[in-house]
């Protein structure tokens, strides 16, 4: 319907998950609907997030499914609050479709294993040093759209600072520490501030070399993203200047995470790390 609101973020992982479930048992709408008395139009609808799935729908398909206690509880937990709209859905009109669809799963996720190759990972990002990377925007961006796209990033970092903060491991290629984003003051703020975030018990900070290699992708930025219990399963964020891509195969996100294993592997531990970031900072 025109003018209608898009579903939510959580209405579409939700809608995702109750297919996936569906897929695993090997069952065809019409067999569902065979179950449930519904029409196989409307099971397509919930799974496509296109109508709202009722606390009653969601329980009447777990069962179907047979769903393990803990994935049940979890999905039924993701039904009560599909229609809440997360706080960055409140920056439409100045973040993209795909940034929004990427903070959702950031915001359910408890770890996110990312590989970054030119700047800082965004999550461990200062207030100046985001504001720099989004002036080298191949459009120039207004000034208001800047302001806003700073405050998502600042308040997306607030996940590594709850009681039950989320798990980043980071690994950043050492051209990204050697690149001068912003002025001597801006950088050294942004080396020390890597380096205190990285002391934390939750965050990894480990840099890749120049003469470590070679590897794959090294020309590519990409988040593993990790789910609790058995929410959903990872995914992959792809980066990219037109915006993201989501990778859900579970055969494409297994390269990834061995693509992951070998660049941990690859670079500098976390101290040595830490003390290049420093010496950078000291020497800027």
């Amino acid at each position: 319907m025109t003018g209608a609101r898009p579903p939510t973020v959580r209405a579409v992982q939700l809608g995702r998950e109750l297919r996936f479930l569906r897929e695993e048992k090997r069952l065809t709408m019409d067999e569902v609907g065979a179950v449930t008395g519904w029409s196989a139009a409307k099971l397509s609808r919930i799974e496509n997030a296109r109508t709202r799935a009722t606390i009653k729908d969601v329980t009447a398909l777990l069962d179907v499914y047979d769903a393990a206690a803990d994935r049940r509880d979890r999905l039924v937990r993701l039904a009560r609050t599909a229609r809440e709209r997360g706080w960055w859905e409140a920056f439409d009109g100045s973040i993209s479709e795909s940034l929004t669809t990427y903070i959702g799963l950031e915001d359910d996720a408890v770890r996110v294993d990312a590989f970054t190759s030119g700047v800082f990972n965004g999550l461990l990002q200062t207030e100046d040093y985001a504001r720099a990377i989004m002036a080298t925007a191949p459009r120039p961006l207004p000034p208001g759209v800047v302001a806003r796209r700073v405050e998502v990033r600042m308040r997306r970092q607030a996940r590594l600072t709850e009681p039950e903060p989320l798990r980043l491991n980071t690994v950043l290629e050492e051209a990204a520490v050697r690149r001068r984003i912003a002025g001597p003051d801006v950088m050294r703020a942004q080396f020390r501030h890597m380096a205190a975030m990285g002391e934390r018990d939750n965050v990894s900070v480990r840099i890749l070399p120049f003469d470590r290699g070679p590897y794959p992708l090294s020309a590519l930025s990409f988040s593993l993203m990790r789910f609790p219990g058995e929410l959903r399963s990872d995914v992959v964020h792809l980066e990219g200047l037109s915006g993201g891509v989501v990778i859900e195969r579970d055969e494409e996100v297994f390269l990834y995470a061995l693509t992951w294993d070998r660049l941990r592997e690859l670079a500098l531990p976390e101290e040595e790390s830490r003390d290049l970031l420093l010496d950078l900072a000291d020497r800027f």
